[in-house]
């Protein structure tokens, strides 16, 4: 016979199924705004092209104009008290340190390492290349240009977007002038060629040339994207191995864009339909999965921004920064043990409460 101490009488179990209706709603919520585009943005009408949480609370992102936006340049505008709702920036490199000279894009290499940001640039010839900034200081240091890889590795050489860092400090470059693709590696301020372009064919398969986007696992090994066969695959710089992760058998016909190794383990990846994907490199097939589509994207605070231009990583969640002339901010995904949990505590209040009525 139930009595009215038991756990899930009529009234509670009528509780605990409403209870786990909110709790699938809530699970069903799709992303949060980190920071807004006024928050980041205090050096004049820019784009978002590159961004490292060195924190929870704290966010180092990469700004880059036109004279067409009534302010030519480049800017890293430090963001913090994230989370706090009292969020502030301040620019940390712009005109003064680095001259009123616009490039695109800081995309491709952004991190930080004990107070210092590591990036690459290409655009304006005179600049393209590699640099530190001390982000206490200011101070801009000159690691490689464009130049100065040109002038030491054999052939011709144009510095694409594509690059990457691996955790020794090394960067990885795709050197995309059409008589000498190849991957070339920067250690330190010395470039040398790792990959010709019949090597990139052999990883690729015939037509392969391009390395499209890359990504550096904490190991060390590159994970490398070619669009032009859609194959994925994973890449050792150091024994020269090389594997398939995935092919257009399980990608289908996508154009990739920034691809990101995570804290987590996994591999994430944007393609111009403005998808966010995933996948274990360990175990690529059997792990591929749509994180968040375009239709959730727009159907959320980002809006339509015409593209992802960069994703990054906010305290255990894949984060991006959508693209166009005026973005709207750094956005995540929030975990969904974080609305389990809450959804969970609202179940077990929810029930508490219909006991009491009792």
């Amino acid at each position: 016979m139930q009595t009215p101490n038991t756990l899930l009488n009529r009234k509670s179990r009528w509780a605990l199924a409403t209870s786990l209706l909110l709790a699938c709603s809530m699970t069903s919520a799709s992303y949060i705004q980190v920071a807004s585009w006024s928050d980041i943005n205090v050096t004049g009408s820019l784009s978002i092209q590159n961004f490292v949480f060195t924190s929870p609370t704290e966010l180092i992102v990469g700004l880059n104009g036109a004279s067409g936006d009534g302010w030519a340049g480049v800017a890293v505008n430090r963001v913090t008290g994230i989370g706090s709702g009292n969020l502030v920036t301040t620019n940390i490199m712009g005109p003064s340190t680095w001259g009123a000279n616009s490039f695109s894009p800081l995309r491709s290499s952004f991190n930080v390492n004990a107070g210092v940001l590591s990036f690459g640039v290409t655009g304006i010839a005179s600049l393209a290349g590699f640099y530190d900034l001390n982000l206490t200081t200011g101070v801009v240091t000159n690691r490689a240009t464009a130049e100065s890889i040109q002038n030491t590795i054999p052939g011709n050489f144009t510095m694409s977007a594509t690059a990457t860092q691996v955790p020794n400090g090394d960067f990885f470059i795709y050197n995309s002038n059409a008589q000498n693709r190849s991957l070339v590696r920067l250690s330190g301020s010395t470039p040398s060629i790792l990959l010709n372009e019949s090597e990139i064919v052999g990883i690729f398969g015939t037509g392969g040339t391009i390395i499209q986007s890359m990504t550096a696992l904490s190991n060390g090994s590159l994970i490398l994207a070619n669009g032009q066969n859609n194959v994925i695959a994973a890449f050792d710089p150091v024994t020269l191995n090389s594997s398939i992760l995935l092919t257009t058998t399980e990608l289908g016909s996508v154009t990739f864009q920034s691809f990101f190794a995570a804290p987590d383990g996994l591999v994430y990846f944007n393609t111009t339909n403005r998808e966010i994907w995933s996948f274990d490199p360990a175990n690529a097939v059997s792990t591929l999965t749509l994180v968040i589509d375009r239709d959730t994207i727009e159907a959320g605070p980002a809006g339509s921004a015409s593209t992802i231009n960069a994703l990054g990583w906010y305290d255990g969640n894949i984060a991006w920064a959508p693209g166009g002339n005026n973005p709207p901010g750094i956005y995540a995904i929030p975990e969904p043990s974080t609305y389990g949990l809450i959804a969970a505590l609202a179940v077990l209040g929810f029930v508490a409460w219909r006991r009491r009525r009792n």
